[in-house]
């Protein structure tokens, strides 16, 4: 089998806590900023991954472990696998790795809920949660609505035979993985 690179499968991840996945996947994205909320002012709020935490102010919201994890070289090349079903904080941790050298997206458009929700106390001690904030990357490219892939791939091809992951194919993946490895559409 041919060892090329790493696969994070965000497919049917509908969300919940994004701090968690930051932290499980840091070492991945690196200790640095990995992304922010920016809101319709321009305020903005990093947030970020270091030795074993995540978290968008200066003490982590998660870690994932007591000792600091190895981290993986940057450039070590990444697939991103995404669909519809990629959603809420699934989103924000496909954003995290969005601008990661060496890092690619396979698969469909995700759900498009990549907007933090804010919490507000009603009187009669009811919430309104709202979406105020936008995601952005560690570029700076803002995701009002989804996360595109660099290569989309049909649904149903994932549904009858999950390509990305079967041993058999690594060659193919690893040539798609690899931006340097992979012809433009015109050749």
């Amino acid at each position: 089998m041919v060892v090329c690179g790493w696969v994070v499968d965000l497919r049917h991840d509908h969300g919940g806590d994004m701090w968690p996945m930051l932290a499980a996947l840091g070492p991945l994205l690196g200790n640095q900023v990995v992304g922010a909320f920016v809101w319709p002012d321009g305020k903005r709020m990093e947030w970020w991954y270091r030795d074993g935490g995540a978290g968008e102010f200066k003490k982590p919201a998660a870690s994932s472990s007591s000792t600091p994890p190895t981290i993986v070289a940057g450039n070590a090349p990444l697939a991103v696998l995404i669909d519809a079903n990629t959603a809420s904080s699934g989103e924000m941790t496909a954003v995290a790795f969005k601008g990661r050298s060496q890092t690619r997206f396979f698969g469909n458009r995700t759900a498009g809920l990549a907007t933090p929700l804010a919490h507000f106390m009603l009187p009669d001690g009811a919430a309104l949660f709202l979406a105020t904030s936008t995601a952005e990357d560690r570029t700076g490219k803002r995701y009002p609505v989804a996360v595109e892939p660099d290569v989309q791939i049909d649904s149903t091809d994932v549904d009858e035979k999950d390509w990305f992951l079967d041993p058999a194919d690594h060659l193919s993946v690893c040539n798609m993985i690899i931006p340097s490895r992979v012809k433009p559409a015109s050749e």
